[in-house]
Order: structure tokens, then C-alpha cells, then sequence
């Protein structure tokens, strides 16, 4: 099959697919109750643009993904199905992205492997349906590599120019640029290696200037970031060695795929030798499909080495989902390629992430429940550690979260989120109290405030819920 063919058939499936990925979406856009980061999102986006900007100088997000959903806010609401809905919509645009991206590398038959791949990872549906930055980002590393493979095949000056563009975007959407943008800048300036013409020249300087020109409003924010990072760290913990694997495992929809995958290359090695070799030699002609599996495997491992060699880690499944992408491409060619005899196995793959594939693997969240239990018992609400304030309020009550509360409205609504119980020393509560644990152990390494409560109050009852949280009922 040539580039060019793409069979009504094909054209169904491709429709099919993004009909499942959309019913998907909303059969599962509101399983979840909202919690995690996603409050701390929706909080700050229904600012105004002029207190927003303000957060980025002290938080660590930069401002694309914020912008965005404060005016899809305006006109939709913060509800869990209007917020998500946006990250829905940026997993949807992601489709024909990738499948164009396959169809480049190879075939239309690639595009559709690399499309159902997508479809059906447990990270891109759960990260595609939160309220966070992380499938705009999916989105913009599809296009960036879909620009990237054509400027291999021709450099065109408007294909360099919306490489640069979206290269700029990344930097606004998450600081993962640090290791994405670069990457991807110098697979664009080897695309030609080593026949690099005048012409070539040109469009790498073209994109280098119109990248920092891009970057430069976001310089200041960055700084103040790093320093911060720089004296604090991240929360991120440094990875074993067994993380190599275990990520991977995780981004690739668990074991059962590892095994198949495994099992076709034996298969190829054992029974199609010849053809194997064949193959792995014409995967280094693809200059196309070497630069992003390059591209993939490169942030991949430099974000583990630069995790475990420096005083900051990044290697995190969450902050590396994405590079799956470009495995999943790598994966498509490599089945394609199998003899017209074993063409029904070009699927294997596929069935494998599909048998993987938990629509609700990140189900470890409940705060609504959490919070209604919480509200029967009345009297004043404690929470530890108070960052989780915001999730709380979202449930709580939505329009003293639409309000943009402080914390002194919240201590007159008799919510009272702390590091310590001597900051209301001088406040009576108000009986019962009810203490809200969002997992204290992760921030003091004990459940500070109930101890503190204990030496003070009677425990009446209390009841665990998914996260590590607790809620207990103190007379």
C-alpha cells in the first residue's frame, strides 16, 4: 500500500475509532469525582487573567493550559463535565494528528495501529479526561512530531514556522520543555544529517529564533521557578533502577503487552529471521520513524538519568506518558511489516493494549464521598495538610469556591485548612470537630493534627477513604 491510498474502509475504522475514544469520554468524564490538582486548575483559571498571571511567578505551571480553560469556564461553568470536556476535546484533535503521523511513517494501516494504540492506553484516557494540562501537552507533542517527520521529507518555511510555533506552545503548557523542546529542536536540525544544505541552515535558524522570541515572556516565571526547585526540589522521589522497567510497563498498559511484544519479536528472530534482519535494515533508512522513536526513548531515558544523577527528579509516569506516542509508532511499523501471510497478526499488538486497558486504573479518589460524610456531623472542619482546601471547597460548597475564598472566608464558613493546630489556638471551635486527613503522612511523615487533637479531644469515629484519607469525629 502506497502513502497516498486510504481505502473507504479504513476511513470507517478511523471514524469508528474516534467514536469509541468520544464515547469513551463521556461514559467516564464524571466516574471521577474532580480531586487531585484538578481544583487547584479550575480555582485559579475562573481568576482573572490579571490575578492568574500573578500565580505563575510562585507556582509550578506555566500559563497555556490556565488561559484556556478561564475562557472555556466563562461560557461553560466549573462543573466536572464542562471542565473536562476541554481535555476531551484535546485528546480528540490528538487522533487525526496521530493518524496522519502514521500514514507519514508508513501507511494508512500505521495510522490506524497508532490511532487504536492511543484510543485504548490507560494514561491517554485518563489524562485525556482531566481537568490538567497533560493532554494539551499530548496533543502538541503529536504535532510537534507530525512537523518534525515532514520537514524530513521537505522543508517547507510554513512547516518551520508551526514547528516553532508549537514548540513555543509546549514551553507555555508544561516545564517537561525543558527536556522535550530541546530534544525535539535537535532530531529538526539532524533531520538532513549529513547531507545539511544552505536551505537546511536556514529553517534550523529560522526555528531557533522564532522559539526564543517565543519563550522570552515566559523567561521571568521560568527563572523564579528554577530557583525555586533549585532550593526546595521536587516532590518527586529519585527512581530505582527497577523504574526503567516499571514505568515503561505502566505507559505500554501493564505486563500482558510486554509479554505479547516479546513473543512477536522471538517469533520474528526464531521463524522469519531473514525477514527480521530485512526489517531492522529498513528501519534504518526510515530516517523519519528513527528520529521519533529517538525522540521518544531520548526523553525517556534522560529524564531517569537526569533523575537519578541530580539533586531534582522528574521520572515520573505522569510527567512521561506522553513519549508513549512515540513507542506505540514504533510498534505499528514493526507489525505492519510482517509477511502478507501474517497480516491478521498486524493486529496482536492492539488486542494486547485492549485486554490491558482499565477504563477507571486511577480510580483512587473519592473526595465528594469524603466531604458529604464529612458535612453530616456540622461543627468546624479541620483540614490537614491545608492544600487540600481546595478540593474540599469544590465539594463543599461551589459557590464559596467560586468566590476565590481566603482563608479567613473560609474560617467564618467554619473551615479551618492548617499546618498545625496552634494556628487556631485562639479560635473556639465549634463541636463536634471533624478532621479532614488528605494523606498527612506524605507532607510530616506522621498524622500530625490528629495527634494533636487527640491530646485535647475524645475520638467519637472516623473512617478511612481511598488516597490515605481520613476523616475523624473528635467530641
Amino acid at each position: 500500500m502506497q502513502n497516498g491510498e486510504f481505502t473507504q474502509k479504513q476511513k470507517y475504522i478511523l471514524y469508528g475509532l474516534i467514536m469509541i475514544k468520544l464515547l469513551l469520554g463521556v461514559l467516564f468524564i464524571n466516574r471521577l469525582c474532580i480531586d487531585l490538582d484538578e481544583p487547584f486548575s479550575i480555582f485559579h483559571a475562573q481568576k482573572s487573567l490579571t490575578e492568574m498571571n500573578a500565580l505563575f511567578f510562585s507556582e509550578n505551571n506555566p500559563p497555556l493550559h490556565f488561559w484556556l480553560l478561564h475562557f472555556w469556564i466563562k461560557f461553560f461553568g466549573i462543573s466536572p463535565v464542562s471542565v473536562r470536556s476541554l481535555s476531551l476535546l484535546y485528546s480528540l484533535l490528538t487522533i487525526p494528528v496521530l493518524f496522519n503521523l502514521g500514514k507519514i511513517l508508513k501507511n494508512s494501516t500505521v495510522g490506524l495501529l497508532l490511532v487504536g494504540l492511543f484510543v485504548f492506553s490507560n494514561f491517554h484516557h485518563s489524562f485525556g479526561l482531566e481537568a490538567r494540562t497533560y493532554s494539551l501537552l499530548s496533543l502538541l507533542f503529536s504535532l510537534s512530531l507530525l512537523l518534525l517527520v515532514k520537514s524530513v521529507e521537505h522543508k517547507s518555511w510554513k512547516n518551520s514556522v508551526l514547528f516553532a510555533v508549537v514548540l513555543g506552545l509546549i514551553f507555555y503548557t508544561h516545564y517537561m520543555a525543558l527536556l522535550i523542546v530541546p530534544m525535539l529542536f535537535l532530531a529538526f536540525l539532524f533531520s538532513n544529517f549529513p547531507k545539511v544544505s544552505k536551505s537546511d541552515f536556514l529553517h534550523t535558524a529560522l526555528v531557533f529564533v522564532l522559539l526564543i522570541t517565543l519563550a522570552l515572556p515566559l523567561l521571568l516565571p521560568l527563572m523564579a521557578r528554577l530557583q525555586h526547585v533549585q532550593d526546595v526540589g521536587t516532590w518527586v522521589p529519585k527512581p530505582q533502577w527497577s523504574e526503567l522497567y516499571g514505568v515503561f510497563n505502566k505507559l505500554m498498559n501493564g505486563p500482558g503487552f510486554i509479554l505479547v511484544l516479546v513473543a512477536v519479536v522471538l517469533f520474528l528472530i526464531i521463524r522469519q529471521k531473514e525477514f527480521f534482519v530485512a526489517l531492522i535494515q529498513t528501519l534504518n533508512k526510515n530516517r523519519k520513524l528513527v528520529l521519533v522513536a529517538l525522540c521518544s526513548l531520548g526523553l525517556y531515558f534522560s529524564a531517569f538519568v537526569i533523575s537519578k544523577i541530580g539533586n531534582n527528579s522528574v521520572f515520573l509516569d505522569r510527567y512521561l506518558f506522553f513519549v508513549n506516542i512515540g513507542f506505540f509508532a514504533l510498534l505499528a511499523w514493526l507489525v505492519d511489516g510482517l509477511k502478507p501471510k501474517f497480516g491478521a497478526w498486524r493486529f496482536v499488538l492492539l488486542v494486547a493494549v485492549i485486554f490491558g486497558f482499565n477504563p477507571l486504573k486511577t480510580h483512587n479518589r473519592e473526595s465528594d464521598k469524603l466531604v458529604a460524610y464529612a458535612k453530616q456531623f456540622g461543627g468546624s472542619v479541620v483540614i490537614s495538610p491545608p492544600y487540600y482546601d481546595l478540593t474540599f471547597v469544590y465539594h463543599w460548597d461551589q459557590n464559596l469556591f467560586e468566590a476565590g475564598h481566603e482563608k479567613n472566608a473560609l474560617f467564618q464558613h467554619e473551615v479551618y485548612p492548617i499546618y498545625d493546630i496552634n494556628d487556631i489556638a485562639v479560635i473556639q471551635l465549634k463541636k463536634p470537630i471533624v478532621l479532614v486527613d488528605a494523606d498527612s503522612k506524605f507532607v510530616f511523615g506522621e498524622q500530625k493534627i490528629k495527634n494533636q487533637l487527640l491530646q485535647k479531644f475524645t475520638m467519637r469515629e472516623s473512617r478511612t477513604f481511598l488516597g490515605n484519607y481520613e476523616v475523624v469525629v473528635f467530641d
